[in-house]
């Protein structure tokens, strides 16, 4: 293979030599193009309620564009105790949170995006039960990788340096084969090979997030408008994916 599929790069479908290996490229950048698709209101909206936030905070053109800023609008949304592995969003229904109007609005979407896809299985009316009790499994901040401006924010300079290096010693490249892995090389939890695996389900897992907890959360994506993005993403690509998989599988085991 030279280069993609039958020797042709991946975004040429069509001049595959194999019918049915078009078949699969089409099917996987139709599965694209409804993601893109449905992405666009949930962006809309949100760069919206982004833009409020900027305003009611005083964002001028030099602190938009200084590097991590952008991650401190949303510093005042999370509670936060290193010890306790406690990493959670503020409840913007309570008037005790200290959140100003625009922080109350952005938040309760977020919260309100990320419960319908992280509890789908459950209905509306159990949803409410955990928003009103205070469940963690209401208030937990998705887990997602950081980028180098939340890590900037957090840690300083000599932080996200330090990160940067330290990224590259065999103890952190096992630990990240080993959680990147996860599920695949346990027998006993290995999934489908023809099922997106979505990557925020392993802070879901109680014993998981506590572990993953343990790298500080300063490690982890502060950014909410990055974070909400990748969460809509990650969660439509899965179920769009999913869809033409057995399609792919079928093609696979008739070459």
């Amino acid at each position: 293979m030279k280069k993609g599929l039958s020797g042709t790069a991946y975004d040429n479908p069509g001049n595959l030599k194999s019918p049915l290996l078009n078949k699969m490229s089409n099917l996987v950048l139709q599965a694209q193009l409804k993601i893109r698709q449905e992405l666009q209101k949930p962006r809309t909206d949100l760069y919206k309620l982004v833009k409020e936030l900027k305003e009611a905070q005083g964002y001028n053109k030099l602190k938009e564009f200084t590097y991590g800023n952008e991650t401190d609008l949303y510093k005042n949304m999370f509670i936060i105790d290193e010890q306790q592995g406690i990493f959670k969003f503020k409840n913007p229904w309570d008037p005790r949170s200290g959140l100003n109007a625009a922080e109350k609005n952005f938040l309760i979407h977020v919260l309100e995006v990320i419960n319908s896809r992280r509890h789908a299985d459950m209905s509306k009316e159990q949803i409410e039960e955990l928003r009103k009790s205070g469940d963690d499994l209401y208030y937990n901040v998705p887990l997602m990788k950081g980028d180098g401006a939340s890590k900037f924010s957090r840690s300083g300079f000599l932080g996200l340096i330090k990160d940067k290096l330290s990224a590259w010693s065999p103890k952190e490249i096992l630990a990240r084969f080993q959680y990147e892995s996860q599920g695949y090389t346990d027998s006993g939890k290995r999934k489908n090979l023809f099922e997106i695996t979505n990557g925020f389900d392993n802070s879901e897992d109680p014993k998981m997030r506590k572990a993953m907890l343990s790298k500080g959360v300063g490690y982890w994506e502060t950014n909410l408008e990055t974070l909400l993005l990748t969460y809509d993403y990650t969660y439509m690509a899965k179920q769009h994916i999913d869809e033409v998989m057995p399609l792919i599988h079928a093609c696979m085991v008739s070459l």
